[in-house]
């Protein structure tokens, strides 16, 4: 009932009218720190949620678990989108796919990293053994901001989604959509 559930909402309306679409749950679907979890228990939450993900075009996934931090880069089926080159990138323009974020470093006990278990390819950054939150942050139509801040305040990871969604509803795929100029003010 839950995925007809969001299948439903996701479709309701126009990406001109809910530009953002972010989901939300307690396991993650893409980790790199902790067995089985970012294993086993991964891969079966991936085989049911993602080609729902891909269908409706999820911006971002925030989950938690883990007590620790991990990002993703855009990533589908294990795979990085073609034009997003492997960098640390803070502006990640159209991505292809959601980015995946894994936010219990607020629980406790820390997770401390395992040698044995080295980052993927799909992750971009990972934090362990230290608490922090995150702040999630919709700009405008076309611009979306995560940041995780550490209990002292400083920022520990940040990136934008940038769409170029417009009136048009387009969901960002045609060159209707304007972009809002947007990041060159900050």
């Amino acid at each position: 009932k839950e995925l007809a559930d969001f299948a439903a909402s996701a479709a309701a309306e126009p990406r001109s009218r809910r530009p953002w679409l972010v989901v939300a749950g307690h396991r993650p679907l893409y980790c790199s720190m902790q067995q089985p979890t970012c294993g086993p228990e991964a891969e079966k939450l991936r085989e049911v949620l993602e080609p729902l993900f891909h269908e409706y075009e999820v911006d971002l996934y925030l989950s938690a678990h883990v007590h620790a931090y991990e990002r993703t880069y855009p990533v589908f089926n294990k795979t990085l989108c073609p034009h997003q080159p492997r960098k640390s990138l803070r502006v990640l323009r159209r991505p292809c796919a959601p980015v995946y974020v894994v936010n219990g470093a607020a629980g406790e006990p820390l997770l401390q990293y395992d040698e044995r278990f080295l980052p993927a390819t799909w992750t971009a950054q990972r934090n362990a053994g230290s608490a922090s939150y995150g702040e999630l942050i919709v700009h405008n139509l076309t611009h979306l901001q995560y940041r995780q801040v550490g209990v002292a305040g400083a920022v520990i990871d940040e990136f934008w989604l940038q769409h170029p969604r417009g009136a048009s509803g387009d969901g960002g795929n045609g060159a209707e959509g304007e972009e809002e100029d947007f990041l060159e003010a900050v």
